[in-house]
């Protein structure tokens, strides 16, 4: 899980593709749009808030909805494979404190 979130920190999109009997991780570049949202820099102009005030927007809340969502989309082999959704889902996962 942590070289995929070092991926995804570093503007790449994790996918994966089934090889024979293996998953193999192909990191795509997306350089037009940013994979994570540092949500402490995010600015929304007064306008914008004021054109959403009718909505509510969530974060990790429906993780597997989001997936299922995603595969249905891309089609059959789609690129998130069972390894890389287990990495994403401990990523998601809430991070208890070192004792």
């Amino acid at each position: 899980p942590e070289f995929v979130a070092d991926l995804c920190f570093s503007g790449f999109i994790p996918m994966s593709e089934q090889v024979g009997a293996h998953c193999v991780l192909l990191p795509k570049l997306h350089s037009q749009r940013c994979v994570l949202l540092n949500f402490a820099e995010l600015h929304v102009s007064r306008k914008v808030r004021k054109r959403a005030g009718a909505f509510h927007i969530t974060v990790d809340t429906c993780f597997d909805e989001v997936v299922r969502g995603c595969q249905a989309q891309h089609g059959e082999g789609c690129w998130l494979h069972p390894p890389l959704i287990r990495a994403f889902r401990a990523l998601h996962q809430p991070q208890q404190p070192a004792a």
